[in-house]
């Protein structure tokens, strides 16, 4: 959807106000609407989460790398995974980012499906992003957390894992 100009004949002077009129505001407002988030989440951005991430064992309890809370409201904007070295390695590295409003309260994902980087085809410093699906909205005092669900066969891994938004 884009910004319409509205043509005069639909604003003149004794004319009945016409439907296509309405329409053609409601449109553009939303078209404007769009435009102030999109500017906005540029104009303040903010860096939730960057991590350089070591794995040295296969042992990670729940697979919990990463909690944030945050200080106030922000949206989520981008979500990305970035391995360092194949090295030689196979499998599977899968990354869920989750949320909750409390700390050991009930967290459920916030992506249409988590973040994976497949070893077997990937190279040295290949990276994936996160699809939100719409605009993650986190409000002050929630909480994010970062959760490895599959690792690749051969440990250790090192990956870099960034989450950026706005307000």
């Amino acid at each position: 959807m884009a910004y319409t100009e509205i043509p005069s004949s639909l604003v003149q002077v004794g004319k009945a106000i016409k439907k296509e009129l309405f329409r053609l505001i409601r449109e553009n407002q939303i078209d404007i609407n769009n435009r102030v988030t999109t500017l906005s989440l540029g104009a303040n951005p903010i860096d939730v989460i960057e991590a350089d991430v070591d794995i040295k064992s296969t042992v990670i309890g729940d697979g919990t790398f990463a909690t944030y809370k945050a200080k106030s409201f922000f949206n989520i904007s981008a979500a990305i995974l970035q391995i360092k070295s194949v090295a030689g390695n196979t499998g599977i590295l899968t990354i869920d980012i989750l949320k909750a409003t409390t700390l050991d309260g009930a967290y459920s994902s916030i992506l249409v499906s988590p973040m994976f980087i497949n070893y077997s085809v990937a190279s040295d410093y290949d990276f994936t992003t996160g699809d939100f699906g719409v605009l993650t909205g986190v409000n002050s005092g929630e909480y994010l957390k970062m959760k490895i669900t599959t690792l690749p066969n051969s440990i250790p891994i090192s990956f870099r894992m960034s989450m950026h938004g706005g307000v």
